[in-house]
């Protein structure tokens, strides 16, 4: 009997030591999204991936969207503080008085990550976006393969905004040189305030108007404001005539580019850019290792860590790997409304 009781002993201490050993469940956070406008495309992609990480996390999400209105925006950081979530990922409505909204977070001992929108000498925990001057630089490339002479107009987005500043000048390091050689002349710049696509509208009219229709690009900051240049040059019956690029691919542009009425539209790989968010998340939070690819960014007067996300450059050609390999339209979406059925491209 003795032996018995102390092999129960023994067995008994040896569970008391294994549970005392065993890790704790990491702890599950609440990370939050604040959302520039959820009813784009574009971002309710950004959404998806940063939701499926965050649960694969065993982590809770928590989604806002500012409607492009930095009011509301302000709003939803002091309901966040309140809520006391660990982490907000924060894409800023208004880049230029953002920080503020950064500081108040920082304060109150949450972590932020800057999303896709920098905002200027502000020392977030994390910034990811993409390399925004290397888009503009691929899409004026683009272009000057399909355009290399003629009068260009540049329809650039919200000049408060590093992604059009920083577009437009990766457009001018690769045509300043055709401009000095007298191939390229650009008869109409213009920031859009909003990034509006009824000031673009107006814009690419006026260029057309000004040049008696004689414009043989047109190159815009993103997708909607490309769509609008196509509205304009479709009024002027020059719909395939006049090139045209955008950013984001937008269902409706790429649609355009099936039947040859767009050309050229730079998108981020966003599912890598809302994983990534959460991951960077969780990482500030509980001091894990943060994503592959980290590095030190310059970001005006401090250095921030970061991550910046791949592009891919989506033409009429590329246009079937993209969908195949990325998902990010079902391949009906993009070519069963365009009359083009029998070009469905086979993703098996």
């Amino acid at each position: 009997m003795r032996r018995i009781a102390a092999a129960l002993f023994l067995a008994a201490l040896a569970m008391v030591i294994a549970v005392a050993a065993a890790p704790a469940a990491a702890k599950s956070l609440k990370l939050a999204f604040i959302l520039f406008d959820s009813k784009e495309y574009r971002q309710q992609f950004d959404q998806r991936a940063f939701e499926e990480q965050v649960r694969a996390q065993g982590d809770r999400a928590i989604i806002q969207s500012s409607q492009g209105d930095a009011t509301i925006q302000k709003g939803q950081v002091e309901q966040l503080i309140t809520q006391k979530v660990d982490a907000v990922i924060l894409w800023p409505t208004d880049p230029g008085t953002a920080c503020s909204l950064v500081r108040e977070l920082k304060d109150a001992d949450i972590k932020v990550i800057n999303y896709n929108f920098r905002i200027p000498d502000c020392r977030s925990d994390y910034l990811l976006e993409r390399n925004n001057v290397a888009v503009g630089v691929a899409t004026a490339q683009e272009a000057l393969k399909a355009v290399p002479k003629g009068n260009y107009v540049i329809v650039s987005g919200d000049q408060g905004t590093n992604v059009a500043v920083d577009d437009t000048k990766g457009y001018m390091q690769v045509l300043q040189p055709a401009i000095n050689r007298g191939d390229i002349k650009i008869v109409s710049q213009q920031w859009n305030r909003g990034w509006s696509s009824d000031s673009a509208l107006t814009q690419v009219e006026q260029a057309l108007t000004a040049n008696n229709n004689n414009v043989q690009a047109v190159l815009a900051n993103n997708d909607p404001m490309g769509m609008a240049a196509l509205q304009a040059v479709k009024s002027q019956n020059l719909a395939g005539k006049v090139y045209i690029s955008g950013q984001d691919a937008d269902l409706s542009f790429v649609r355009e580019m099936v039947l040859g009425n767009t050309n050229y539209s730079n998108w981020t790989i966003f599912q890598d850019m809302g994983k990534t968010a959460a991951i960077a998340a969780r990482a500030l939070v509980t001091g894990e290792a943060l994503p592959e690819g980290t590095e030190q960014i310059e970001n005006g007067k401090v250095t921030v860590a970061g991550k910046t996300i791949g592009t891919y450059g989506v033409t009429k050609g590329t246009l079937p790997d993209w969908l195949c390999t990325y998902k990010f339209y079902p391949v009906a979406e993009v070519y069963g409304k365009s009359g083009a059925e029998s070009k469905l491209p086979d993703c098996h």
